[in-house]
């Protein structure tokens, strides 16, 4: 059975704006993914800051230089506006909501809205059904304990029932490893040089050497910057 190499690229917030650092970011994951060469790259939502069309529309149009699989989810941001939905369409279909790379099962719901609706858990369920892959795998926007209590005890359950291997997720742009019964968790602090917490922002690099194992080689980016001094009277500090 050959190992499971794939990038989750979260929390990336692109404005409108072309010359913000966050578009820096995107060219370097381009650039990241593509000499990495994963079997498929994972994006977590929050694509965008505002989810406006100029900035969804340039986020898609990046997509196109990535030289592997890419399947998305959106988050609470895409939903700021809707300008932008339109253009996701394609992407958020059920049929592109799925993944399979070998005898791996790759899901991803939309929780972009804080909750798992009843039509994301109907499709799970079905899913479920359809496709016995002897591997599976979640990957959202929202993390378990970010969710409305009574969609995270239902996808809690629906985890377990059906021995999902890993839960990989965004939103609170921190980094965490823990269990969740039988699933692993990752959360990705994200890509957003602005948000990330603790941390540089940067990719996830998930892999599985075997079933039912995974572990993250974090992909940070560290732009050569020279930071200049606040023009501020003394004694006063900025807030970043």
């Amino acid at each position: 059975m050959s190992p499971i190499r794939f990038i989750l690229l979260t929390d990336l917030h692109l404005s409108d704006n072309p010359g913000t650092a966050a578009h820096q970011a995107l060219d370097w994951a381009i650039e990241t993914i593509n000499q990495e060469n994963p079997d498929f790259l994972a994006i977590a939502g929050d694509m965008t800051s505002f989810g406006t069309r100029p900035a969804t529309a340039c986020f898609l149009t990046a997509l196109e230089r990535i030289q592997v699989p890419v399947c998305l989810t959106p988050g609470n941001a895409e939903r700021r506006s809707d300008a932008g939905l339109p253009l996701l369409n394609d992407w958020l279909s059920p049929a592109n909501k799925h993944f399979q790379q070998g005898e791996l099962s790759v899901l991803l719901p939309d929780t972009s809205t804080g909750t798992l609706p009843t039509n994301e858990r109907q499709w799970l369920e079905e899913m479920a059904i359809a496709h016995l892959a002897p591997r599976r795998i979640l990957i959202t926007h929202y993390p378990l304990d970010v969710l409305k209590p009574e969609s995270a005890a239902w996808l809690e359950q629906w985890l377990a029932a059906h021995r999902v291997e890993l839960v990989a997720a965004g939103h609170r742009h921190i980094h965490r490893h823990r269990r969740l019964g039988m699933s692993a968790e990752f959360v990705s602090r994200g890509l957003d040089p602005d948000k990330a917490i603790g941390d540089l922002p940067g990719l996830s690099l998930l892999q599985s050497p075997r079933p039912g194992e995974w572990s993250e080689r974090f992909l940070p980016w560290s732009p050569a910057i020279e930071l200049l001094p606040a023009d501020l009277p003394r004694n006063i500090h900025p807030v970043g």
